[in-house]
């Protein structure tokens, strides 16, 4: 039987407007509903930096979830992600970021946020109350892996977000949207430490299913090898 790996997924928190003891964590169901059907089983991670030690030990990797637009968390959650990112990046631990877990990931990486309403290009990232349907077509270099997993050099995805992270970090951008946001990028000599603009989790396509199922697997045969190295979309 194929190990099923343990996967940690980072929460919100939420804190109470004016007491500290009803401050909560939450997260959508759908992230761990899409690992369970891809054969993984889901933990969710309380923002304790003291905790992160254990978390590393427990789990065979990690899912950095996505917040509302524009929102980039409170500062526990910030500073909570941002730490666990460097040490699974360190260990070479599969990490999958979606949304903001992307741009968190990018601004460790050297990359910089900006509005997606500076660039009036006319294409707009939150169409929609909830990243329901697919809103823009993804381009992707079709001789890399999120190419080889969509079986072409273009999609279309979800969106729902309203920054966008700037080139110029140290990794490689995977897809970009056609007004040139970056839509996915890898860190480089990591076997998978891959970010992701959309949302995946809908699970709206084939590809989505497919890419997540590829996180899945790199948690559970993890290799040194940088596998998701992409010759980059520019």
């Amino acid at each position: 039987m194929a190990k099923h790996p343990l996967i940690g997924v980072t929460v919100d928190h939420m804190e109470h407007p004016t007491e500290t003891t009803e401050s909560t964590y939450t997260v959508r169901a759908n992230y761990v509903t899409a690992l369970r059907l891809s054969g993984a089983t889901a933990i969710l991670l309380p923002c304790d930096i003291a905790a992160i030690q254990s978390y590393l030990r427990l789990c065979d990797g990690f899912l950095v979830t996505g917040s509302e637009p524009g929102e980039a968390g409170t500062t526990l959650r910030q500073d909570f992600e941002s730490e666990l990112l460097q040490q699974t990046r360190d260990r070479h631990i599969p990490t999958f970021g979606i949304c903001n877990g992307m741009q968190v990931m990018g601004q460790m990486l050297g990359g910089e946020l900006h509005s997606t309403g500076q660039r009036g290009n006319g294409i707009d990232h939150k169409p929609r109350a909830y990243p329901t349907a697919p809103a823009h077509d993804l381009t992707m270099a079709p001789e890399g892996f999120l190419g080889h997993l969509a079986g072409t050099s273009t999609t279309k995805v979800n969106s729902y977000h309203m920054q966008y992270l700037s080139d110029g970090g140290s990794f490689d951008v995977l897809a970009r949207a056609p007004d040139g946001v970056v839509e996915a990028i890898a860190a480089r000599n990591h076997p998978f430490f891959v970010g992701v603009q959309w949302h995946p989790e809908y699970l709206l396509s084939a590809f989505d299913h497919a890419l997540i199922e590829r996180f899945v697997a790199a948690c559970r045969n993890p290799t040194p090898s940088d596998a998701c190295r992409d010759p980059g979309v520019r």
